[in-house]
């Protein structure tokens, strides 16, 4: 089932990075929605963007829990908690791992 959403767009400073970032989510050519970040000086390597599959049950608190994450307990690479599926494992989608989730 695919979740109404109704966040479109979040703008805040990000911790990890030291740069402000806009958080939207977006439809893919797909389909399929997706988490794209946008770092005004850029992100890890100094990219300004990524984006990462949002599973088709996610709500929109489960993006907002993923945003207020502090990644620091989760991973020691520096990176953003929406970040930390993809870098640490290759993932293309999201998962609550802060829930147990394991990837799909």
């Amino acid at each position: 089932m695919v979740m109404a959403r109704d966040l479109k767009r979040i703008d805040f400073f990000c911790q990890e990075y030291k740069t402000d970032c806009t958080i939207r989510i977006d439809e893919s050519e797909s389909g399929r929605p997706q988490l794209v970040a946008e770092y005004e000086r850029g992100g890890h390597e100094d990219r300004k963007h990524f984006i990462v599959g949002l599973p088709a049950d996610w709500t929109d608190q489960d993006t907002c829990d993923l945003l207020l994450l502090k990644s620091s307990a989760w991973t020691k690479r520096g990176w953003p908690a929406w970040e930390i599926r993809a870098r640490d494992h290759g993932e293309i989608d999201l998962s609550r791992f802060w829930k147990g989730e394991q990837s799909k």
